[in-house]
């Protein structure tokens, strides 16, 4: 099916949530307070309690995601030359016959 310029792949929108499910998401985002608290009365006072410290990441990470980690790459091949050498490396010949397939 093709879609002209401007229409939507779904012009009746996303469904609506039933406002009596509550998401894990929501849940967790309730509990952030909590989670604070108990990271800040670990880190002051101490308290090692790794299920607590676990528990308290977790419920973070679940309401407001984890944090961004960068990547740098500042080397000369591009993501699929890249790729390509990792494969390799790792004894996998798939890519090498594709590539192969391609030239000819």
């Amino acid at each position: 099916m093709t879609w002209e310029k401007g229409q939507s792949g779904n012009p009746g929108g996303r469904r609506k949530k039933d406002p009596e499910v509550r998401t894990a998401e929501e849940l967790a985002r309730e509990a952030t307070p909590l989670a604070i608290k108990t990271l800040i009365d670990i880190a002051e006072n101490g308290d090692t309690s790794a299920a607590k410290v676990a528990a308290s990441n977790s419920l973070l990470a679940r309401g407001w995601g984890s944090p961004k980690q960068s990547v740098e790459h500042s080397g000369k091949l591009g993501i699929v030359d890249m790729l390509q050498q990792i494969s390799e490396q790792h004894g996998d010949t798939d890519h090498a016959s594709q590539d192969e397939q391609r030239s000819h």
